[in-house]
């Protein structure tokens, strides 16, 4: 089941508050991980399994009001007027919430029932997945038409309306019949960059502290990877058992998301400077991040191959017995992503339009037997016998 929660206004005690749509989101993220965002006033949520959650007695009104009415409490403590409608579709959850006030139930199958009577207008074309011109071309037609309400939409002949309006039409169809089929376009939400544990017994020695900043640090370092992001600045902060708290911070000269270096520096510094009494609690945040670019980009026609250009840090070498003006030469290596992680591959080096060689020819005596020269121009003093 899903249920759907659509913001009304903003309670006159928290009309100061600055309440945004980000409100109703954690609204949401308090009942279920699965959650939409369909517009600034609106979310969907999925409560599939979550009965437990909630004291309500067998049968399927008592569990839907129990956790509507959970729903609209919490909305309450948070600031917020919403209506909450309960069904197995998500569009039909939907459009009950934004038009019909309080909380609503729409058993399976029973959607037509619902929405029959909601006038036309307030159906979301957007849903269907219709631009906005083509709404504009089927809104027309249907009120020349006479269509009012979803239930008239909803009974016309399915072969006329593929025939007249297309695909659309028929998509549109569905969307007034609530019987729509998608899947939620889940909000994703960004990784956390504090990470902390209480313990159960006090910690009193570098050993097992250890481990449990390993743990830590490898999920923080993780979320880091994840975003992309370095940081040249960690802060960590013990709970002791005499209710203080120790806290130490370390600097590394680069910016870094490593956990084991990160792991060898607290343990140092720990060392250096051990809490006065055990710990009961720690807690490691970043305090400051550094993006780090990609190395690598696919290319526009959507290869994932990409060639970069770097210049040599010294001339390229010549012969020794050969003089000439050495310039820096120009190289191409290439990178190949695989699986997300950009590798290097057959690092081997093309030299572009090197610098042509300027030869200065010498004078040189040379005998019968001996290795041929290599040089561009020999000039003999003697012929051979």
């Amino acid at each position: 089941m899903l249920a759907c929660i659509y913001r009304q206004s903003v309670s006159e005690n928290h009309m100061g508050d600055g309440v945004s749509s980000d409100s109703l989101v954690d609204l949401a993220f308090t009942f279920s991980p699965l959650v939409e965002q369909t517009s600034v006033d609106t979310v969907v949520l999925d409560i599939e399994g979550c009965d437990l959650m909630f004291a309500a007695k067998p049968g399927f009104s008592a569990a839907l009001y129990s956790q509507a009415g959970a729903i609209r409490q919490r909305a309450t403590e948070f600031g917020l007027r919403v209506n909450v409608a309960i069904a197995a579709n998500p569009d039909a959850a939907i459009h009950t919430a934004r038009n019909i006030t309080g909380v609503t139930m729409i058993p399976l199958g029973a959607e037509l029932a619902h929405l029959g009577n909601l006038p036309l207008r307030v159906l979301d074309y957007s849903l269907a997945g219709i631009e906005t011109d083509r709404t504009v071309e089927l809104r027309e037609t249907l009120t020349l038409w006479g269509v009012r309400t979803f239930g008239e939409l909803a009974k016309l002949p399915l072969k006329g309306i593929a025939q007249r309006l297309g695909p659309e039409g028929v998509r549109l169809q569905k969307l007034a019949q609530g019987k729509s089929e998608r899947p939620l376009v889940l909000v994703q939400l960004r990784p956390g960059f504090e990470q902390a544990i209480e313990l159960e017994h006090p910690v009193d020695e570098l050993e097992p502290l250890s481990f449990i900043l390993s743990r830590l640090l490898n999920q923080l370092c993780a979320n880091l990877n994840a975003e992309a992001l370095a940081t040249n600045q960690l802060r960590l902060r013990m709970k002791l058992e005499n209710r203080t708290e120790h806290e130490r911070a370390i600097t590394p000269p680069v910016p870094m998301r490593n956990p084991r270096t990160f792991l060898r520096l607290f343990l140092l510094d720990i060392e250096s400077h051990p809490p006065p009494a055990p710990i009961v609690a720690v807690a490691i945040t970043k305090t400051a991040a550094i993006l780090i670019p990609a190395i690598t980009s696919g290319r526009p026609n959507g290869s994932s191959t990409c060639q970069s250009t770097c210049r040599s840090l010294r001339p390229m070498p010549r012969a020794a017995s050969t003089t000439s003006r050495s310039t820096p030469s120009i190289a191409k290596y290439a990178f190949v992503r695989m699986g997300g992680i950009a590798r290097t591959t057959n690092a081997a080096v093309l030299f572009q339009n090197p610098t042509p060689k300027i030869v200065s020819p010498k004078a040189m005596s040379t005998r019968l037997g001996s290795a041929r020269p290599t040089f561009d121009t020999v000039a003999a003093k003697k012929k051979p016998r």
